[in-house]
């Protein structure tokens, strides 16, 4: 929500001094949503740092490498289980999932 705001403050920000801490980054993300909204609900900064995370950590790239490279170490028989946490991960499972059902070694899913 809100990420072209957050963008442009950023940017903004960014031209006057350089960020140092990341309470300053947390306090302008917070100072980008409208008032009645900062308090509602998990801090507005945290999808930021989520996103951020995510970015740096290559977390979606990773997933998206690793899970095609763990059917051929199974046994017969063996199960693989993927935890995600978000929908962005979710969708990445579910389509290697579907397209690993359809591959040169069947598998079954369960949900």
């Amino acid at each position: 929500r809100f990420s072209s705001r957050i963008a442009a403050a950023i940017v903004e920000q960014r031209n006057k001094k350089p960020f140092l801490r990341t309470k300053d980054l947390e306090d302008l993300v917070f100072h980008c949503y409208p008032k009645k909204m900062r308090f509602k609900g998990i801090h507005p900064s945290t999808r930021c740092f989520q996103a951020l995370r995510i970015f740096v950590n290559r977390e979606l790239e990773v997933l998206k490498e690793t899970i095609p490279q763990l059917l051929p170490l199974l046994n017969i028989g063996g199960r693989i289980a993927i935890i995600s946490f978000h929908s962005l991960e979710d969708r990445i499972v579910k389509l290697a999932f579907k397209e690993l059902a359809r591959g040169e070694m069947p598998c079954k899913i369960l949900t």
